[in-house]
């Protein structure tokens, strides 16, 4: 791989869109192709954002010798196959969240990127977000005291959504937690120094047999406890609350957040800044791009989405809720 990284599309749906429009002119990278299950949709995809490729299936794009990484904007039911897929071709992998479906495929998807020495992230916006480093940075300098609780919480209101939509379908691993909780999860394990574990969590169906609403408790070895509340048919604001021996940090829409407010014992409100909310997906491109340039080195937002898969799966285990499609490997430990 030359210090430029050609990075193809797979998948052109609504996400994929805004990756072209806000990742365009990243450094050190070209987006080089668009990949679609119908051609005439991806060489329209390709004209649009100037993409000098077109290609009529995801195999054709992996098969490019030209492509050196892969963006993949799928529904995440179909990630474990496609990224196994373009690592056997020698392919670095960013892939939309939820990554993958379980611990079970994540740990599969792991040990051929270390076989094969090619980076795979998952384009989780909290991870590459600079306020969260500054925050991490401010943390550790023990600017806010050592944290108690934590509470994470984000609802979307689907009810008036297409019951056949990759949101709602069970047969595309629709449902609250692989959508949004993967967003809650990652934000509460950014303030935690080690992985969260899981102490209780009750889930409700929704209407289309996809989970609906959830609540759940984790621990860790510092005895931070951590309170996450997911919601798919009834709005709540994306927040979360970090008390602190020293105050309380509040984040509102913290997926892509630019701004915290740290409010002290004596109610003192201090506003924190860093970075933007609409660079959020070229943060994403160019840390991959830079991580591809030493696939073998340790990655912290690795090690946290292997966590946070970890949390989910044993979320689900604990509600005994499989997909159609899976079969009880998918809880293997």
């Amino acid at each position: 791989m030359t210090n430029n990284l050609n990075v193809a599309i797979l998948g052109l749906g609504g996400i994929a869109h805004a990756f072209a429009q806000d990742a365009a002119n990243v450094a050190g990278t070209t987006l080089y192709g668009a990949a679609s299950r119908a051609l005439p949709k991806a060489q329209e995809f390709a004209d649009q954002y100037h993409i000098p490729h077109a290609y009529g299936s995801y195999e054709d794009a992996i098969a490019d010798a030209a492509v050196d990484a892969v963006y993949i904007a799928t529904p995440h039911r179909f990630h474990f196959s496609e990224i196994m897929t373009a690592l056997r071709a020698g392919k670095h992998v960013l892939s939309e969240k939820a990554i993958v479906m379980s611990s079970h495929e994540l740990r599969q998807v792991s040990a051929l990127a270390k076989k094969q020495n090619k980076v795979v992230m998952e384009a989780q916006t909290i991870y590459h977000m600079p306020l969260y480093a500054q925050l991490r940075a401010m943390q550790q300098a023990d600017v806010f005291g050592d944290i108690r609780v934590i509470d994470v919480m984000f609802g979307s209101n689907n009810s008036n959504t297409d019951p056949n939509s990759r949101l709602l379908d069970p047969q595309l691993a629709g449902g609250a937690l692989l959508d949004i909780g993967v967003y809650a999860l990652s934000a509460a394990r950014m303030f935690q120094p080690d992985a969260p574990q899981l102490l209780n969590t009750t889930m409700k169906m929704g209407p289309t047999s996809v989970d609906d609403r959830s609540v759940a408790s984790f621990t860790n070895n510092y005895g931070i406890l951590t309170n996450v509340s997911l919601s798919f048919y009834g709005r709540l604001p994306k927040q979360i609350s970090v008390a602190t021996t020293k105050g309380m940090l509040t984040i509102m829409d913290y997926p892509r957040a630019q701004a915290a407010v740290f409010t002290d014992i004596n109610r003192k409100a201090t506003t924190i800044t860093a970075g933007e909310t609409n660079k959020a997906m070229a943060y994403e491109l160019a840390d991959f791009a830079e991580a591809c340039q030493n696939p073998s080195a340790h990655r912290d937002d690795w090690q946290w989405t292997t966590e946070v898969m970890d949390a989910m799966t044993a979320m689900r285990r604990s509600w005994g809720y499989l997909y159609p499609f899976e079969d009880n490997s998918a809880f293997q430990q």
